[in-house]
């Protein structure tokens, strides 16, 4: 047990490090508690069910355009934003610059932390299907440059409500007196998915 939580400590402690190392610069706060990033043509810092509004609140540029992964631009003020979708905003007089979104934890780009996440980090881990580049960076969640079972298994322990992959921590256990091994349904996230 003890060499586990040696190896977790260590991972969480690399994460912090390399968390304040890549992303001295270009952030971007506001009232949302987003705190968005700009680093080598991506968008880090948006988490899961980050919708167009919020974001808007949160990334301070101006005449900036949304687009989904299919190049549409989104409109709707309710519509999450995902791995993958782009930002376009002009930098210079006709210098259009685009970054891509990376969402951590959301791999298919539908702006959530589902089961079909994880699955896709599995199937990479068992090559039967290749992620591309901004996927790779959505399901690092331990920031160690590589995909591990360790990414699969914090995407899937914070889709079951026991990690916050946004908060790097553990939530509180609340099945103390809990003999059984079934997962019981939560009202609040089993319509989510």
């Amino acid at each position: 047990g003890s060499v586990c939580m040696k190896k977790a400590l260590i991972a969480i402690l690399l994460v912090l490090a390399l968390s304040i190392a890549a992303f001295p610069y270009g952030a971007f706060a506001a009232e949302s508690g987003i705190k968005i990033e700009e680093v080598d043509g991506y968008i880090y810092g948006v988490p899961e069910r980050t919708t167009l509004s919020m974001f808007s609140t949160a990334y301070l540029r101006k005449g900036y355009t949304v687009l989904d992964a299919k190049g549409n631009a989104v409109t709707d003020n309710n519509a999450y934003l995902g791995t993958g979708f782009k930002v376009s905003y002009e930098a210079s007089a006709g210098q259009q610059t685009t970054l891509s979104l990376v969402v951590l934890g959301d791999i298919d780009g539908n702006g959530r932390v589902t089961s079909g996440d994880y699955l896709n980090i599995r199937a990479h881990l068992k090559n039967t299907a290749k992620l591309t580049d901004v996927q790779k960076l959505a399901a690092n969640i331990n920031g160690d440059a590589t995909i591990s079972t360790f990414d699969y298994m914090l995407v899937k322990a914070h889709f079951m409500g026991t990690y916050d992959i946004y908060n790097s921590q553990k939530q509180p256990d609340d099945t103390s007196n809990d003999t059984s091994e079934v997962a019981t349904p939560d009202p609040w996230t089993s319509g989510w998915a």
